[in-house]
């Protein structure tokens, strides 16, 4: 008993869990007679009522991009919006693997990108994505953000995708694209001179004539 009570003690130590959509955290410390003998364990249940719900109120109403994910692939948990870049409602994607969703390209890079991040490789990645939706032929833009959690509880490792809507800045991007070429072409129809500068670069660049 007096090498039960340790281990089982230790064991139950800072053990958390879920329970009717609550948080549960258990936990536990020994207790001695006066001659410093274990004879029993006290436990201290602490819970923290609706914590559970309101991450599911987060990933159902707001408009966070969010999925986890296993080492294989597999969909632990999604927002409402990352589903619907997906073409899938929460409770469809849930189970589904990620990669099968995605083009061959797509998924080839970003499953590259995951054993880099669950081999502890890099401890982060950040891209620009572009997830076309397969049932239609809107695509969705995201600035993604790849992290790596270790359970707690089980020390099973997972990829946390977390990520921003850019497509209106894409498109924005891409129209100004287009306003500049169709400037340029009128320019050199007028053959007019003119110089731009890139404002990233600070290169000045000038036209032929």
């Amino acid at each position: 008993l007096e090498r039960l009570l340790p281990a089982l003690c230790a064991k139950l130590r800072d053990h958390q869990f879920s329970s009717d959509g609550n948080r549960v955290l258990l936990s536990c410390t020994s207790y001695f007679d006066v001659h410093g003998k274990i004879i029993g364990l006290t436990i201290v249940i602490t819970q923290f009522p609706g914590l559970a719900r309101e991450m599911e109120l987060v990933l159902e109403a707001s408009h966070v991009y969010l999925m986890n994910r296993a080492e294989d692939g597999t969909i632990l948990r999604i927002s409402r919006k990352s589903a619907e870049a997906l073409g899938l409602t929460r409770d469809d994607a849930i189970g589904k693997n990620f990669y099968d969703l995605l083009h061959a390209d797509l998924a080839d890079h970003i499953r590259a990108q995951d054993v880099d991040i669950l081999n502890g490789k890099t401890k982060a990645s950040t891209e620009d994505l572009a997830l076309r939706d397969p049932k239609g032929d809107a695509t969705t833009y995201l600035d993604m953000e790849r992290l790596r959690f270790e359970s707690p509880d089980t020390g099973v490792t997972s990829v946390y995708d977390i990520a921003n809507d850019i497509t209106r800045l894409h498109e924005a991007s891409e129209h100004t694209h287009a306003l500049l070429d169709r400037f340029r072409d009128l320019q050199n129809s007028a053959r007019n001179g003119y110089w731009e500068i890139d404002p990233k670069t600070q290169t000045v660049f000038w036209s032929k004539r």
